[in-house]
């Protein structure tokens, strides 16, 4: 794996595994029994964490259930962190609360809506239905009957995890396969529903009898049609070319403020036709090879240079919309897991 995959690669964070009395304290709370009085089998030790939970595994009927148990208090948990990072990030990338606050305010909604497993349940149940006639993915069933705000239960699905497939022995032909099923779920989302999964971790993607299947769908979001229109505008080839109908659509986005003077929009502009290059280039041509190590580190390295760029912090004003936050993660986190796949796309749109 490249150096660049692993910085975009997301990481799950490391927490102590719930004990299984306080599991069962949390089933009686929720369903007013234990897990052994629910299924038939119930493993005491969770076979993997989640990003807020863990998951064990169940048993009933001879069906098998994968059974998320969401950790005591994560709502308040995140909240307080959230309180306590909010004015450390504004000092130490030199940032005024005003300029940010819309963008702190829709991560902590989509973290709040990540602790709300009825949500999730809704989600799943509404994404998987919508995207089942996509070749090559698979999702789980869910069942609500099993499930509350704070427990989870989908079908126990048996892959393996994308990241280990990605670094072991799959031929060039099923990296291709896997990749492009992947970047036909997200085309799928974005572009035809604009309800997205907005977690491409690769702990929540097994491959499984050369298809993928999507597990979690905690981590939405829904972006509204004017948005998309602005967004998604700046796919159009001319835009690279013309900077005037660029700083039009960048003004569209409020990227561009009525305030900026001649200097603050050349900069803007400058560095916009960089970006819109360098991501630009998969919708580009017929096919696509995410297995060049140069692209992702050149995405890296100028994610770098902007980080470095003074004069690029000093710039007031509340710049863009709130929705593109999760629309950049989530293309980030695809271009990353495409990479690591070194998988060839073809047919982009």
């Amino acid at each position: 794996m490249t150096r660049s995959s692993r910085q975009f690669a997301q990481a799950h964070s490391s927490v102590p595994p719930l004990s299984y009395p306080l599991v069962v304290q949390t089933f009686r709370r929720e369903f007013g029994k234990a897990p052994d009085e629910l299924f038939d089998h119930f493993e005491k030790k969770a076979s993997h964490g989640a990003s807020i939970g863990q998951v064990h595994r169940a048993g009933l009927k001879g069906r098998g259930f994968a059974v998320k148990v969401q950790y005591p208090g994560v709502a308040r948990s995140l909240k307080s962190d959230l309180a306590i990072v909010k004015p450390i990030a504004l000092r130490i990338l030199g940032l005024r609360e005003a300029d940010v606050e819309t963008y702190f305010r829709e991560v902590e909604a989509r973290l709040l809506e990540e602790t709300n497993y009825r949500h999730e349940l809704e989600r799943s149940v509404e994404l998987a239905a919508a995207s089942s006639h996509l070749e090559g993915v698979r999702f789980p069933g869910y069942h609500p009957e099993f499930s509350t705000g704070r427990i989870l239960t989908s079908d126990w699905v048996d892959g393996m995890p994308l990241d280990r497939f990605a670094e072991g022995e799959a031929s060039q032909r099923e990296r291709d396969h896997i990749g492009q099923a992947l970047w036909d779920f997200y085309s799928h989302q974005v572009h035809g529903l604009m309800l997205f999964h907005a977690d491409p971790h690769p702990g929540n993607f097994l491959v499984k009898d050369g298809e993928l299947w999507v597990l979690d769908f905690g981590c939405t979001k829904r972006i509204s049609g004017d948005f998309y229109r602005k967004q998604f505008r700046f796919l159009d080839p001319r835009m690279e070319r013309d900077p005037a109908l660029l700083q039009e659509a960048l003004r569209g986005l409020d990227v561009i403020l009525p305030s900026d003077g001649p200097g603050e929009i050349s900069t803007i502009t400058t560095l916009c036709m960089a970006w819109l290059e360098l991501l630009a280039r998969p919708f580009r041509t017929g096919a696509f090879d995410f297995g060049d190590p140069e692209f992702l580190q050149a995405i890296y390295d100028l994610g770098e240079e902007n980080r470095r760029a003074d004069h690029l912090r000093t710039m007031r004003g509340q710049r863009g919309s709130p929705d593109t936050v999760y629309v950049n993660r989530t293309f980030f986190g695809l271009y990353s897991l495409l990479g690591r796949l070194r998988a060839r796309v073809a047919e982009l749109e």
